[in-house]
């Protein structure tokens, strides 16, 4: 086949193949001076060193291991899996590495992940937001260590390789979610909407070098046709219709990058043609329906909106992600990242019955929690540089256009971010960071900034980041191990006995004082232990010791309502009525800012009850009806639908009993249901 790499003396550094190769082909003779020549200059290029095999396949396994993480609140110790294998990863590369200098963006980078560091300081709660902040450095630190790479060609071609293997399996694992289980295809996500844009990422590169005539090493070009259908049928098998949409405008820009090549018409109208069969047997098959189908978008948008509980949830979203940005003040550096749920609770509408964990629109969370510094690095990384990057390549030779496939991935996904929670998801981030910096290599293959001319200049920065990493590193393996030991569906704590349980927590709470975890269990052993005391002076020592850990609780976690639910807990278990009043002011301060938490509501409910304030009690426990239908709690739920009851029932209210005894009833016997999103409470129907 007919290379147009060749028909030019303008030659870039391709993102598949070694640029020594190509040289060699462009300027020797006979084929025995070919290959000598390109071996040869692999051989004597500056930029590849000697780099093992398992520095790559560090960087594979930890991309694997990332997209298993679902989230802190989920299985924290899959991350620390992968922050573990990417500083191993590193140390690899470091170690073995060729690498001369920085790219010039790497500044650039540089400065995000400094902001990402010390961003946690001034959050309302610092440990979730220093976990946000790993999360997210996952970017620039893929970025500025992929040049570490010796051998950058050849590295690239093997993860590559893998990435791709990758993808037929995910394929094939959606093709069971959507058939066997009769669900939308989600992989190894619980939402199917960050896998199709985790596909997306896979599909357009693997497109767009079919399109070009090129295949991965050990592929032959219609094993590269099958997986990349593959792919595009698991993504119509998520439904995901932010996903599909990227998809539609980005697919067009990877056929016109292909113009000129020869045979790339041919080839762009075979898939399409197969992918437009794939679409239809994924929408005939009776496998599974939307949960709720629209015969497309009706010609007046706002009867579509109205009818699309989707489109509705993300307009309120925004709406009370919009006000926060506004009324907690801090425009430039934010309120602090991961903090969007805490604040969400105190501005969501009753009409939103999302999970409310995202505000579905990343550039407008971006800008809530990290204020504009986190605004502008995000729109540089995600939009700005493969915007100009994809730009540069089209405006110049043919063979510069090598990484147009990887640029459309990252395109897709920053379109996708606009309506969902893309650029939080860890898989995603990190191909993200190492995409774009493939994609700069082949547009500045040899540029450096000359910032680190000297060896020992160069030693310390590595060993600096090295060190960084691992520190890193090592506090998220301690907050996957208190995550297993406290907040696991079957926590190990549960299996020792409580003089065990009680110096454990002591011990965790002394080394991670920043994990709310383990200081929330000590809350909770000495409050039960006041409540419990058979003398005034035992119920007084553990109540101040509980006091306590309650202080520090509201020290490291100044911005969670629960701080002020802690604090009242305190107060009540101490069995002073002088301290009720303050209790009641916290308690309510709590409910403002927390108004879906029955567990708070709870509390407020049986003080009112006790300070004979029983009109306050009834109306603060009929209010859980707005929120019922996201309540997770449901053993406070159920407690608290037992007060409604009783109060309605002294109150003479029989309409408002009967309700509740309904709501009771479907509580003692509630209807099986499945849900991608974890354990979700169907609103009764009493409500």
């Amino acid at each position: 086949m007919p290379d147009d790499r060749r028909q030019s003396p303008v030659t870039c550094h391709g993102a598949w193949e070694k640029p020594a190769i190509s040289l060699a082909f462009l300027f020797s003779g006979t084929r025995k001076q070919q290959l000598k020549l390109a071996l040869s200059d692999a051989q004597q290029s500056p930029q590849h060193g000697s780099v093992p095999p398992v520095s790559v396949w560090l960087l594979f396994l930890s991309i694997v291991a990332s997209a298993f993480y679902l989230g802190p609140a989920h299985n924290l110790h899959v991350f620390s899996l992968t922050a573990a294998l990417l500083a191993a990863w590193l140390v690899a590369a470091v170690r073995w590495s060729g690498w001369t200098g920085f790219q010039p963006i790497s500044l650039l980078a540089i400065a995000y992940l400094a902001w990402l560091l010390i961003s946690p300081a001034w959050s309302i709660y610092p440990h979730i937001s220093w976990l946000h902040a790993l999360t997210l450095a996952a970017l620039p630190v893929s970025f500025l260590a992929w040049p570490l790479q010796g051998d950058s060609d050849a590295s690239w071609r093997k993860l590559w390789r893998a990435l791709v293997v990758a993808g037929a399996f995910l394929a094939v694992w959606a093709a069971v979610d959507y058939v066997y289980f009769h669900e939308r295809a989600h992989g190894p996500f619980n939402d199917p909407n960050a896998f199709g844009a985790l596909l997306n990422m896979l599909l357009l590169p693997l497109t767009y070098q079919y399109f070009r005539g090129e295949t991965p090493r050990g592929f032959s070009p219609k094993v590269v046709l099958g997986i990349a259908l593959l792919l595009i049928a698991a993504l119509f098998m998520s439904q995901s219709r932010g996903a599909l949409l990227a998809l539609a405008l980005t697919l067009p820009l990877a056929a016109w990058a292909a113009r000129g090549i020869a045979g790339a018409r041919p080839r762009i109208i075979r898939f399409l043609a197969l992918a437009a069969f794939a679409y239809l047997a994924v929408g005939w098959s009776p496998a599974i329906r939307s949960p709720e189908p629209q015969s497309g978008i009706p010609s007046q948008p706002a009867a579509y909106i109205q009818a699309d509980a989707s489109v509705r949830e993300r307009l309120l979203l925004w709406e009370g992600t919009w006000k926060i940005f506004v009324n907690e003040g801090a425009p430039i550096i934010g309120t602090g990242l991961g903090t969007f749920k805490t604040l969400y609770a105190a501005y969501r509408s009753p009409m939103d019955t999302s999970a409310g964990n995202f505000a579905h629109n990343d550039y407008l969370q971006a800008l809530q929690e990290g204020g504009v510094v986190l605004f502008i690095f995000l729109l540089l990384f995600t939009v700005a540089v493969p915007v100009w990057l994809f730009g540069r390549a089209m405006a110049r030779n043919p063979s510069c256009r090598d990484s147009c496939g990887l640029l459309l991935g990252i395109a897709a996904i920053s379109l996708h971010a606009s309506v969902n929670f893309i650029h939080n998801v860890p898989a995603l981030i990190l191909l993200t960071g190492l995409f774009l910096a493939r994609s700069w290599e082949v547009a500045f293959p040899a540029k450096t900034s000359g910032l680190l001319p000297g060896k020992p200049a160069r030693a310390a920065l590595r060993a600096m980041g090295i060190a960084l990493l691992l520190l890193a590193t090592v506090s998220l393996v301690i907050d996957g191990l208190i995550f297993k030991i406290y907040s696991d569906s079957r926590p190990w704590i549960s299996r020792l006995d409580s003089t065990m349980q009680f110096r454990l927590s002591n011990v965790l709470s002394a080394v991670r004082s920043s994990n709310l975890a383990p200081r929330e269990w000590l809350i909770w052993y000495f409050v039960r232990r006041a409540e419990s005391a058979l003398t005034r002076e035992e119920r007084l020592y553990y109540c101040e010791h509980a006091m306590k850990e309650a202080e520090r609780f509201a020290e490291y976690g100044p911005g969670m309502p629960f701080s002020q639910f802690y604090l009242a807990r305190v107060h009540i278990a101490s069995g002073d009525p002088n301290r009720l009043a303050p209790a009641q002011a916290l308690l309510e301060e709590a409910l403002r800012r927390l108004p879906t938490a029955s567990v708070i509501r709870l509390e407020l409910t049986k003080l009112y009850v006790r300070r004979g304030e029983e009109g306050k009690a009834y109306e603060v426990s009929k209010g859980v009806k707005q929120w019922a239908s996201i309540e997770t709690d449901l053993g406070s739920f159920a407690s608290l639908a037992r007060e409604v009851h009783q109060l309605a029932g002294r109150r003479g209210d029989t309409e408002e009993m009967k309700r509740w005894a309904r709501v009771l009833e479907e509580l003692d016997h509630p209807p099986s249901a499945a849900s991608s999103l974890g354990p979700r409470m169907t609103k009764p129907s009493g409500l």
